[in-house]
């Protein structure tokens, strides 16, 4: 499934950036990141 969007591109490399790097707040960023993703498909 291709991205739709720049804001998916985006925040998909975001995922693999926190989920390949290990940082305190990581878990919490990338739970913020699809929760952004999520509603910006809701619209």
């Amino acid at each position: 499934m291709p991205f739709q969007t720049n804001i998916e591109m985006a925040a998909a490399r975001l995922m693999y950036m926190m989920l390949s790097g290990t940082g305190p707040f990581s878990g919490l960023l990338l739970m913020t990141l699809i929760n952004l993703v999520c509603q910006h498909d809701m619209m």
